[in-house]
């Protein structure tokens, strides 16, 4: 399916960043219109078009990447080529983004859940990645709205997870007409 390199990149970032403290963030609501999404982000993301290799052809990959004192949350849409009916396969595709990602990350995820994403079914991936002395938690929540695939995630390092934060960001996204 997708093999996405900048999840990979987006840890190494991450882990990268070397001392978090809990302070708090002002979020402010991030709207994209070509996205057709808004999601509460810690600052000001930075935006990045990526092209990669699918199955499907070459697919443009639209990312929005905050930083925190928390972590590191981003918010990414892709869109697959009109043609099949994306919906009759969403788990089929699901499973493929999954597997994309664990692969990228080099670990199989410790816990999965079925969600409801801006309205859509998803899923939540949870993932544990040690890197030298560093261990973090990362967690995926993706759906697929007709032929658009959502990927919003947020990587925190163990022992610095405020869940309360974390959801912040997960349950503000909403897609916009």
């Amino acid at each position: 399916m997708l093999k996405n390199t900048f999840f990979l990149l987006l840890f190494v970032l991450f882990i990268n960043l070397t001392a978090f403290s809990q302070a708090k963030s002002t979020w402010k609501k991030f709207s994209s219109s070509e996205g057709k999404f808004s999601v509460l982000m810690p600052s000001e993301p930075t935006t990045e078009a990526r092209k990669a290799d699918s199955a499907l052809g070459k697919l443009t990959i639209h990312l929005f990447n905050a930083e925190s004192a928390l972590g590191i949350f981003f918010v990414s849409y892709t869109d697959y080529p009109d043609g099949p009916d994306y919906a009759a396969q969403r788990e089929n595709v699901l499973d493929g983004v999954q597997k994309g990602i664990a692969e990228s990350l080099g670990v199989a995820p410790f816990a999965e859940a079925e969600i409801e994403m801006g309205g859509s079914p998803g899923r939540e991936i949870k993932f544990r990645v040690k890197s030298g002395n560093l261990n973090s938690v990362i967690i995926y929540r993706i759906t697929l709205v007709d032929n658009r695939l959502y990927q919003i995630a947020s990587g925190t390092l163990s022992g610095n997870s405020n869940a309360a934060e974390i959801e912040k960001f997960f349950s503000s996204f909403a897609l916009n007409p």
